[in-house]
């Protein structure tokens, strides 16, 4: 029955219909003029509303800002001057919709990685071992694993020896010995003392001041390093950490290192108390002994004494020892809300800080591109993204450092292309956290979400990649045929009896792929890389150049030539990569028809049924007909009888139509 809303007669607040939270996935905040209210509005008299009229408000309020309404808009809803139109265009203006469809498309896209993610290249983390001062201290001192020093005793492991320490130190392990005192000469000598990034704000001057804590700007205000960072033995504050000297060095450019030593006779022990031999120059350093390398190169870290992490040690994360991954700063969890309102907040691993803007990064793209109105194709086929502090150092000092396998000398591509061109990144600092901006172009193989970290780890494999671009933005999936396997030695998947009715799709999907390196975002160019390699034949007696199988099939090898791995299935599309996949599933039919069902069913208890097909078909009209931009499918969906319908449901039906 409706309840009276004239002044006078109007029912007290407490008495009002409860407005409880709408019960669907997400909080769905889209918007739009609202043409079914419309009509109460023309009569000069305050309206009478019903309570379908009250969960309707609520509804919309919540789809369109997140929340439910207050009693201010409730009150302004009540009277006889609101316009719903304006209230939705006003609020469709400022965006608030795009935090729902942000969340809405990470999770379609499952865009986050569990802690089982590791990721710590040697080329950027730093390890520590603690050893004893003369004063009887315990001193965490920094490194990293694999560097190159000038002195022989400590060349590509720890700093300091057994006889300095009292220490031994395996490969990939904590210490093991009993810490004797280090000499204030021998510390001096393999270490220096620095003011690293993550404690100073000005780490960059000569002299950094500024030590973390209340003078940093607000910029920075989210950016909190954990008590393991900021305390030494956890009382004392840390004002400078104790670092390799190899490792303290700032320069951009290094000398590679050749030492013409040979390889040790088996059966004699390491010297000077070492786990291994003293390392022997790598192929690359025998090929090209009087190369400067640059220091952001993967290149660097085996082959060059001279590159270190930088002023600050900006081109390093800390937080990392053998055998334990300690928490060395603290990350927002369940963000729902954004970052700078999260549910909690947890220690995280060098691992966590990676993984966790990588997913910030995948974020940001989406609810700016959804909150400006862009076309949302470019999804898929946009060049642009957005970058904040750690990204910004990621891009500059870590995407290029995981590369490096040894193979890839024999196809002279030793120095990876940068994912993005150092000189498109703005000067940040990399505890810049919430200075998010902008990057327009990040060069030809950029395309949207599929060519960032987050998804190209996240989905580590070519198949998987297609997979998840075929399910989130065609809304198809691949189901196996009912048939019967047969034996099959035919590595051409898309042939092989019982798995050719799914593979005959994903194979030539997973192409676009191919010069996407697994499990990272490395790039193999066609220059160095071509799709049919006449260097990766097969032998006469059956074998492959050993350098090939890393990168191309030898199941596909001839007599003349091999495929590139992941590219039998369309070498074409191999060569036209991630951008060529974006363009063709955003030409299709099905995308924009994906697009209308994935919002319907983030916006309606049980989304587009097969008996609204016509309505799905509206709905993908005016998408389409409006160049792919979402404001305008958001105001035929929250205009249409489909919406007002379920926007009116108890919360019993509610649950019933959302049900499997």
């Amino acid at each position: 029955m409706p309840f009276p809303s004239s002044t006078a007669s109007r029912r007290p607040r407490a008495l009002r219909p409860p407005l409880a939270p709408r019960n669907h996935r997400w909080p769905a905040l889209a918007v739009l003029s609202v043409g079914f209210f419309e009509a109460q509005n023309a009569a000069a008299a305050p309206p009478i509303l019903s309570l379908q009229d009250y969960r309707a408000f609520r509804s919309l309020s919540v789809d369109l800002q997140g929340r439910l309404p207050t009693l201010s808009e409730l009150d302004a809803r009540e009277s006889s001057g609101f316009s719903l139109n304006g209230f939705v265009d006003d609020r469709l203006q400022a965006g608030t919709y795009a935090s729902t469809l942000r969340r809405v498309y990470m999770d379609r896209l499952r865009l986050d990685l569990s802690s089982a993610f590791q990721y710590v290249p040697a080329a950027n983390t730093l390890r520590r071992y603690a050893v004893t001062t003369e004063s009887g201290a315990s001193v965490p001192v920094y490194f990293r694993a694999g560097q190159r020093r000038q002195r022989p005793e400590t060349d590509g492991v720890f700093c300091l020896t057994e006889a300095e320490s009292g220490l031994r130190f395996p490969p990939n392990a904590a210490a093991v010995g009993t810490a004797k005192p280090v000499s204030q000469a021998a510390l001096d000598a393999a270490t220096v003392l620095v003011k690293p990034w993550w404690l100073y704000r000005d780490y960059t001057t000569a002299s950094p001041t500024q030590r973390f804590g209340s003078n940093w700007p607000e910029s920075t205000a989210n950016f909190l390093p954990a008590p393991l960072l900021l305390k030494e033995n956890g009382a004392t504050d840390t004002t400078f950490v104790r670092v390799c000297r190899e490792e303290a060095q700032a320069t951009p450019t290094g000398p590679v290192m050749l030492t013409r030593r040979t390889p040790v006779a088996s059966g004699i022990s390491p010297p000077f108390g070492r786990y291994s031999q003293l390392p022997l120059d790598s192929g690359y350093a025998t090929a090209h002994p009087t190369e400067v390398l640059d220091c952001t190169s993967g290149l660097a870290l085996p082959n060059s004494s001279a590159c270190g992490c930088g002023q600050g040690l900006e081109r390093c994360i800390p937080g990392t020892t053998y055998n334990n991954d300690p928490p060395g700063f603290v990350l927002p969890t369940n963000s729902v809300l954004g970052e700078h309102m999260p549910l909690g907040t947890a220690t995280g691993s060098r691992s966590s800080w990676s993984r966790y803007w990588w997913g910030e990064e995948a974020a940001q793209f989406l609810e700016r591109s959804f909150g400006e109105d862009r076309d949302v194709r470019s999804l898929l086929v946009g060049k642009g993204t957005w970058v904040n502090g750690p990204l910004a150092a990621f891009y500059k000092f870590g995407a290029g450092v995981s590369w490096g396998t040894g193979r890839e000398q024999a196809f002279a591509y030793t120095s990876p292309l940068p994912v993005i061109e150092p000189s498109a990144l703005p000067s940040l600092a990399i505890h810049d956290t919430d200075s998010w901006l902008p990057i327009t172009d990040r060069g030809p193989n950029a395309a949207g979400l599929l060519t960032m970290p987050i998804f190209l780890t996240k989905y580590a494999t070519r198949r998987a990649r297609a997979h998840a671009v075929y399910q989130a933005f065609l809304c198809k999936d691949f189901v196996a045929a009912n048939v019967a396997l047969s034996p099959s030695e035919d590595p051409d998947l898309a042939k092989r009896p019982g798995c050719s009715g799914c593979h005959t799709i994903l194979e030539p999907m997973s192409a676009y792929f191919a010069r996407n390196v697994e499990s990272t975002w490395t790039w193999l160019p066609i220059s160095n890389f071509p799709v049919d390699a006449p260097m990766c034949r097969k032998q006469g007696n059956g074998s492959v150049n050993a350098s090939c199988p890393t990168f191309y099939d030898s199941s596909f090898a001839t007599t003349s030539s091999s495929f590139l791995k992941g590219a039998y299935g369309s070498p074409a599309n191999a060569d036209r990569g991630p951008a060529g996949l974006g363009a063709d599933v955003a030409a299709s039919p099905d995308f924009a028809r994906c697009v209308v069902s994935t919002v319907a069913d983030a916006l309606m208890p049980g989304g587009l049924g097969e008996g609204d097909s016509l309505a799905s078909a509206s709905f993908t009209k005016t998408f389409v007909e409006n160049g792919y931009r979402i404001r305008p499918l958001l105001r035929a969906m929250f205009t249409s009888d489909i919406y007002r319908s379920t926007s009116n449901l108890s919360s019993a039906a509610w649950r019933a139509a959302e049900a499997p």
